[in-house]
């Protein structure tokens, strides 16, 4: 559960701590006071996308920090993962600066945002009102049905996936090998002829470099020529250092007898004058080597001819015209042996089908009994919620075609009135019913997963009456086995909180600021429950009323 949340600079927020409790935790106040501002901070918290928006004007940088206390079981999830090390006491710290260094930390080592994300998800289930419109997409409906599978069927979901794409590769490569064959067809002719133009060239690799460097030496003989001489002149000619090799070893020599010292430098000095000799002789060698071949420097042009022609039909390199060769040869196989690939991809297609079918049936069977379940819980919370009729069915489709989520397809549907039929849920539900369907799930789901903090955000919305009253035991049933932080208009909600905070915007030295007021006594309560049911004029007589609220709350608590 969040324990303590501290959010500083953040939009019209200068700084404030909250420490929150276990059960239900609500947050009331004034339209724009700054209720959902709070909420955003606790998305960013958990990971969600940041904005420059969520920086107080006039700052660098804004800073959300959480102090949680978790469970062994959630301890040993996070740790599972390798991500990063936990015990039951989690810190997590999360800002965003004007100049992009934002940052990301877990129990006060920055982390990626990745990882961040992962960790976050697993802290809170955050329920707003863009996810009451998401729980009208089919698509999402069969998420929520599939997270009743049991641990068993959850592996066919995998499978179900993982033998749908590939038979969708194999089919892709039927598919190609029919639609691109008589392409093919018309190239092979000039495939072969090209082939055969590259296989007479009997290309090396990296022969063009050395053809270069050849056709330069010929080029440049004379120049060439003519510096060599020069050096050799001076290493071996009449007055060069080389004749006088066997002179000055002979001195060196007499001289290393007369004195010790000496022979180490007759050492280096004999070696140095034994190496200038072998640079003469090296270059003597290269000397004779150089001479103007115009024969030899006709056939290397007409060499890099033929491979600048190949280069301009094949590749922009030697190795990019083998290469290319090679897939034209691959090209004429799969022509030559079109039926023995479209055999063999016809196979792998009709054994991915195979498993396909096998997995998939197991998954349907799955999903059928899952249904069962959640049209008999769904059904029961709706009616706790004060939705009765035909209520609540889950609605089977079945695919044409394979597809990676399975052979079927599901919608919700739903009658708000008995005898009137079921029909999809997004064309007939109102708001407030889709907001208590929501929470039907919500309740559901909360003894399938172990996230401890559940926020929600006006979860009231288009709800009165006697509606409100099963909303908010709802929602208190709910605070029984998790954390919930929960955004409300409602008074009858806000009377059964065991935290409750009010939210106000101030105005202070011509600055707008947030501050977050924990209502601790029983007169606060009252006061602001007095003010939600609109009694600015007869505030006594509203405090009363809010105070009999929170007194029939506590009624409503004791015999649950």
């Amino acid at each position: 559960m969040l324990k303590e949340i501290t959010i500083k600079n953040f939009a019209l927020i200068d700084e404030i701590t909250v420490e929150l409790t276990t059960g239900l935790n609500v947050l009331t106040g004034e339209t724009g006071a700054g209720k959902s501002i709070v909420l955003d901070a606790i998305g960013l918290l958990c990971g969600k996308r940041a904005s420059l928006n969520f920086i107080r004007k006039g700052e660098d940088k804004a800073k959300v920090e959480g102090y949680f206390i978790i469970t062994d079981d959630l301890k040993n999830k996070i740790n599972d993962l390798d991500l990063v090390d936990c015990d039951n006491e989690l810190f997590l710290s999360r800002e965003i600066s004007v100049s992009g260094n934002n940052k990301c930390k877990i129990n006060y080592k920055t982390v990626p945002h990745t990882i961040y994300q992962i960790i976050g998800k697993f802290l809170f289930d955050i329920h707003g009102q863009n996810q009451e419109q998401s729980l009208l997409l089919p698509e999402k409906q069969l998420t929520l049905l599939d997270g009743f599978l049991d641990n068993t069927q959850k592996v066919y979901l995998k499978k179900v996936k993982e033998s749908y794409l590939k038979w969708e590769e194999a089919k892709n490569k039927i598919d190609k090998i029919l639609n691109e064959n008589e392409e093919k067809n018309e190239m092979v002719d000039y495939y072969i002829f090209a082939i055969d133009e590259i296989n007479k060239a009997e290309l090396e690799v990296a022969e063009e470099d050395k053809l270069r460097e050849e056709r330069n030496r010929i080029v440049n003989g004379e120049k060439l020529s003519k510096k060599g001489e020069q050096i050799y002149s001076r290493l071996w000619g009449a007055q060069g250092c080389v004749p006088s090799y066997e002179e000055v070893t002979f001195l060196l020599k007499e001289m290393s007898l007369l004195d010790d010292i000496i022979t180490s430098v007759k050492d280096k000095s004999i070696e140095v004058l034994y190496n200038l000799e072998e640079v003469a002789n090296d270059f003597r060698t290269y000397f004779d080597s150089l001479e103007y071949d115009e024969y030899t420097l006709n056939k290397i042009e007409r060499r890099l001819e033929i491979i600048n022609s190949l280069k301009r039909k094949y590749g922009n390199s030697i190795e990019a015209i083998l290469e290319r060769q090679t897939e034209m040869k691959l090209v004429i196989e799969q022509v030559e042996n079109k039926d023995a690939y479209l055999q063999q991809y016809e196979k792998e297609k009709e054994e991915a089908l195979r498993l396909y079918n096998q997995f998939s049936e197991k998954l349907s069977l799955g999903r059928r009994e899952s249904a069962a379940k959640v049209e008999a819980l769904i059904k029961e919370n709706l009616e706790n919620l004060g939705i009765y009729g035909d209520s609540f069915k889950v609605h089977f489709i079945d695919n044409e075609m394979p597809t990676e989520i399975g052979r079927e397809k599901i919608e919700f549907y739903f009658s708000p009135n008995k005898g009137e039929g079921a029909q999809p849920l997004k064309k007939i539900a109102s708001g407030g019913e889709v907001s208590r369907i929501m929470l039907a799930f919500k309740k559901v789901f909360v003894s399938l997963d172990n996230v401890p903090s559940m926020v929600f955000d006006e979860i009231d919305t288009g709800v009165g009456g006697e509606s409100l009253l099963k909303v908010a035991l709802s929602l208190y049933d709910i605070s029984r086995e998790r954390q919930v932080i929960c955004v409300t208009h409602g008074p009858l909600i806000a009377a059964f909180a065991d935290s409750h905070f009010r939210i106000r915007k101030d105005v202070i030295d011509e600055r707008t600021k947030i501050s977050v007021i924990p209502l601790e006594d029983k007169d606060a309560r009252s006061e602001e429950l007095g003010r939600m049911l609109g009694g600015t004029e007869h505030l006594n007589l509203a405090k009363d009323q809010g105070e009999e609220m929170i007194l029939f709350a506590m009624e409503q608590k004791s015999v649950k």
